[in-house]
C-alpha cells in the first residue's frame, strides 16, 4: 500500500467514525456506551495522525466534498468550526475558535464551498471564508474574506477576483 493509500485509508477511517458518532441518538445507557467507545476510538486514530477534527464540527464526511491531499496529518479543525463542501485542505492546516470572551473574533470559523487551503495556513476565530477562495500556504487569517479572492502571506493580501476559480484538487498523475 502506497503512503497515500495508507493516508486515504486513515482519513476515511476517522471520517466514517465522525459521522457514526454523530448519529448516535438517544439517552439510553447502550446508546451512551456506544457513543463513548467510538469517540474514544476515534480519538485514538486522531491522535495517532497528530490531528484533531471535532466531533461537533460541521464539515463534510464524504471524501467527495472534501479533500485531504496528504491525508489528516497535522490537521486541526476545532468543535464548532463550519466547512463547506468541496474543499481542500492541505497537511498541518489550524481552523481553531478563539475562546477569549472579549476578543473582536470569539467563535468558530466558517468556510464556504470551493475554498483550498495551503499548508500550514491558520484559520483562527469567528471569520468568515467566502466562496471560491484559495488562501496560500502559511497564512494567518483573523480576519473575513470575501468571495473569489486569493489570500498570501502574513499580513495578509488579499487579490480579489472578477471570475470564479476552479479550486478542485488535481492528483499529479492526472496532469498532462
Amino acid at each position: 500500500m502506497l503512503k497515500s493509500d495508507f493516508d486515504k485509508a486513515t482519513t476515511i477511517k476517522i471520517l466514517n467514525l465522525k459521522f457514526k458518532i454523530s448519529q448516535i441518538t438517544g439517552g439510553g445507557v447502550i446508546f451512551k456506551a456506544i457513543r463513548f467507545i467510538r469517540i474514544r476510538k476515534y480519538r485514538k486514530l486522531c491522535h495517532k495522525n497528530n490531528s484533531f477534527i471535532g466531533v461537533s464540527s460541521d464539515i463534510p464526511t464524504d471524501l467527495h466534498l472534501i479533500t485531504f491531499p496528504h491525508g489528516i496529518s497535522g490537521v486541526y479543525i476545532s468543535e464548532k468550526a463550519k466547512i463547506g463542501n468541496n474543499c481542500t485542505i492541505f497537511q498541518q492546516v489550524t481552523i481553531g475558535s478563539n475562546t477569549l470572551s472579549d476578543s473582536k473574533h470569539y467563535g468558530a470559523p466558517t468556510i464556504g464551498n470551493n475554498v483550498y487551503i495551503g499548508a500550514g495556513a491558520k484559520i483562527i476565530g469567528n471569520v468568515n471564508i467566502g466562496d471560491d477562495v484559495r488562501i496560500g500556504a502559511n497564512a494567518v487569517i483573523v480576519n473575513d474574506i470575501p468571495s473569489n479572492s486569493t489570500v498570501v502571506v502574513s499580513p495578509n493580501r488579499v487579490i480579489a477576483h472578477h471570475n470564479k476559480r476552479d479550486n478542485t484538487f488535481k492528483s499529479i498523475d492526472k496532469l498532462k
